[in-house]
């Protein structure tokens, strides 16, 4: 099933490091065989993330790609072929590109059930948002989102 609906997502524009990153709307993804599509309520920030933004992250996309590795969040949709399927609704973590958005596809058999802490990554302003800045000028282990 086919979709022209749009959702917000990072995408990567050069490689010219994650300042060319832009928040910008492009069509929502649709699971193929296999696949979930998962409704994104957190999303991991690691260094392979910042490598791809300088192209110097091996077999990396070339841009313009929607940027992120890892995802939690919430089973909307569940493509063909999915064996042991999850219901829908079902909090899930997983690896998978284009996590840095509102929805990303993940392969069924690369995911865990029960995202621990999801739910605090629910509400206004409990956490990091689609969008923030995260700051990494705290001591040492501590973040926050502004």
């Amino acid at each position: 099933m086919e979709t022209n609906e749009t959702m917000r997502a990072l995408v990567q524009q050069s490689h010219h490091g994650p300042g060319d990153l832009i928040l910008t709307d492009v069509r929502r993804p649709e699971p193929g065989p296999g696949e979930y599509l998962v409704r994104v309520g957190a999303a991991g920030v690691n260094f392979a993330d910042v490598m791809q933004t300088h192209g110097s992250y091996g077999g990396g996309p070339k841009p313009p790609y929607a940027a992120g590795f890892e995802a939690a969040g919430e089973i909307v949709r569940v493509g063909p072929e999915v064996e042991h399927t999850f219901p829908i609704g079902t909090h899930v973590i997983g690896a998978g590109p284009g996590a840095f958005a509102e929805y990303v596809v993940l392969p069924a058999g690369r995911r865990a059930s029960g995202a621990v802490g999801l739910e605090r990554c629910r509400g206004p302003r409990s956490g990091a948002e689609l969008g923030d800045r995260v700051s990494s000028t705290e001591a040492p282990g501590r973040t926050r989102a502004r």
